[in-house]
Formats: structure tokens, sequence, C-alpha cells
């Protein structure tokens, strides 16, 4: 396969013309032999022209044997070395052109990696108190059957208690996500837990729950997962805003393949942030095909 000619930098080019010159040098010498049926035409044939046509195919065999013998090698040469010395050349500058992209990639990387960072545990309760306050309603409290009715008790320590008991939830699901990524991934990646990813942006911060990170050598990219614990009745309307939020919050982490553990050529991925949503009790048909159509409504507009 013949090189083609790279125009999008000098250097790139002058590499270009170095290959196709290295092939030219090896390609015209074997096309040059591989042309000269001038040479085997016999004696007699030539006897047989004209003249004047006699003549021309004389001088075309004295040309032809000329620049076989005196200057298809040196013009091979020639060009062997003009070849090399432009792939060279083009290569060194290439080289420091692909220096400076590496480190430009290398800050963009350590700036991107700047941006996330372990949560403070007082960042962890007030992310956990907040997603639990989402999910309060008000008490129901319920008088005995026949009993009179008396004034309602304060309602506050029964709220709190509830608060504090999906507080205890949240955490328990958070940490048993944690687990199951590290039994899952750690070999392979770094599970970081509760990190703190703040966008390019200076945007505000979001407290991840899991942090797939691997090497930075690795074809892998990172992938951040969230879970929250939430009721069917209103997991939906919570959706949109949760994805995005995810979606803002990890489009700053670096990108990569798709790992799966499985042989072959493995997909770039699609997506840098999972939002996982645990139901706290078994949602019907009609629920459930809402929250079917709110992920699908809002994955098409992400993309």
């Amino acid at each position: 396969m013949v090189p083609r000619l790279e125009f999008g930098h000098l250097a790139k080019f002058l590499a270009s013309v170095g290959l196709l010159l290295i092939a030219a040098s090896i390609l015209l010498p074997w096309l040059f032999m591989q042309s000269v049926a001038t040479l085997s035409t016999p004696s007699d044939k030539i006897d047989a022209l004209t003249p004047t046509a006699k003549l021309i195919l004389l001088r075309r065999q004295d040309a032809i044997s000329f620049v076989q013998e005196y200057l298809l090698l040196p013009a091979a040469i020639v060009i062997f070395v003009l070849g090399v010395a432009s792939l060279v050349w083009g290569l060194l500058r290439w080289q420091k052109r692909q220096s400076s992209e590496d480190l430009r990639d290398d800050l963009s990387l350590e700036a991107a990696k700047a941006q996330i960072e372990p949560a403070s545990i007082d960042e962890i309760e007030e992310k956990q108190f907040t997603e639990a306050s989402e999910e309060q309603e008000p008490p129901r409290l319920q008088q005995p059957s026949g009993a009179p009715i008396a004034q309602d008790p304060d309602p506050a320590p029964v709220r709190e208690t509830a608060l504090r008991n999906r507080m205890a939830q949240a955490k328990a699901a958070e940490t048993r996500l944690a687990q199951l990524s590290n039994d899952a991934y750690g070999d392979v990646f770094d599970v970081r837990t509760q990190m703190r990813v703040t966008t390019q942006e200076g945007g505000a911060a979001r407290i991840l729950d899991v942090l797939l990170d691997p090497a930075e050598d690795s074809d892998w990219g990172q992938l951040a997962l969230d879970v929250a614990l939430v009721s069917p009745r209103m997991v939906w309307s919570r959706i949109p805003e949760a994805m995005v939020r995810t979606a803002l919050s990890t489009r700053g982490l670096r990108s990569g393949n798709v790992y799966s553990g499985n042989r072959g050529r493995p997909a770039t991925a699609a997506i840098r942030g999972i939002q996982i949503y645990l139901l706290d009790e078994e949602p019907d048909d009609r629920t459930l095909h809402r929250i079917r159509v709110t992920v699908e409504e809002v994955n098409s507009v992400l993309r």
C-alpha cells in the first residue's frame, strides 16, 4: 500500500514525503526493468523496419541502455537518501510537536484530576441528609378506633427517627455498592468511594458514591456510580434532575474503552456515569412504565 501525503502539519507532510521517496527508490527501478521490451526486439525485425523507424528504435535502445547502466542505480540511491533525510527530519520535528501535545494532554489530565477529591465526613453526611430529607413525608398518625380525639403529639421526633433510619439505609446501600464494585473490578480499577467531583467550569460539586479509576496507561475509562434509595412514587420525578446532574459532573472524567472482562477488542465507552436507584418497595406496572419512559426520554436528550 502506497503511503498517503499528510497535509495537517509540516512535520507529518515531510515524513510522508520521505516514505513516498523511499518507496519510489525501490519501485521505480523495478518498474523500469519491467518495461525494457524495446531491448529484446530481434535484429531481423529491426532490419525489416523503415530506415526512420529503425533509427528511432536504435536510439531508444541506446537511451535505455545508458539509463540502466549509468543513471538508474545512482538515481535510486539519491531518491532513497532524500527520502530517509525527509523522513528523519520530519519525525524529529513531529516528535517535538508530539512532546508538546503530550505535555498539554498531561496538564489537562492533571487539571481534571484536581477536580476529583475525597469528600469530607461532613460533606458525606450532608449529602445523605439531603437525599433522605427529599424522601420524607409528614407522618401519618392514626387514632385507635373508638378512642377519643386527642391533640396530635409533636411529629418532630417521629420525623427525625424516620430520617435517621433512612440515612442508615442509604449508607448501607452505598457501602454495599462499594463492596460489590471492589469485588468485581478491584483487580483492574482503583475503586474509590465518596469522591467529590467539581466540573471544570467551576460548577457546584457533586459527591459520587463510587469511582472506578484505572491506571493512567490503561485503555479503560473512568466510571462513576451513584446509588440512591427512593420510593416508587417519587423516583420518576427525581430521575431527570439526577441523571442530568450525574452527566454534568462526570463529563470531565477520562474516557476510554468498556471493561467487560471478555476477550476481543472492547468497545468505546459511551457513558462515564451511572445513576442507580434502589426502590424500597415493589412498584406497580404503571410506575415501572413511567420510570422506563422517563429514563428513555432523558437518555435521548443527553445523547
